[in-house]
């Protein structure tokens, strides 16, 4: 639903008409299969990315570090990238939650 979203903001922003849910699941429909998988799986890395920073803020590093690691599976360039970008790679190596120094 949220590529939904994101295609109407897109169409939108280019002085498109916005397509309808049923065109939209139509032409997505009509993708390669390795597309839609590709797909689903970097949607599923940044969901699990996510789940792992809700277990970090909850104070459950276990759960964390295995979220973060399924994320890293699925999507490793896009967890790399924002893991070095919020510095908490020293803290899955160090085992020590960040401290803000600002």
């Amino acid at each position: 639903m949220f590529r939904w979203a994101r295609e109407c903001m897109g169409s939108r922003r280019r002085g498109q008409p916005e397509p309808t849910l049923e065109r939209f699941q139509a032409l997505r429909g009509r993708r390669p299969v390795i597309a839609r998988l590709n797909e689903w799986r970097k949607d599923y890395g940044k969901m699990c990315y996510r789940a792992g920073g809700l277990s970090f803020s909850l104070g459950r590093p276990i759960r964390c570090r295995l979220k973060l690691l399924l994320a890293g599976l699925l999507h490793p360039r896009d967890v790399r990238r924002r893991l070095y970008r919020q510095k908490l790679h020293v803290w899955l190596t160090l085992g020590k939650p960040p401290v803000n120094r600002e």
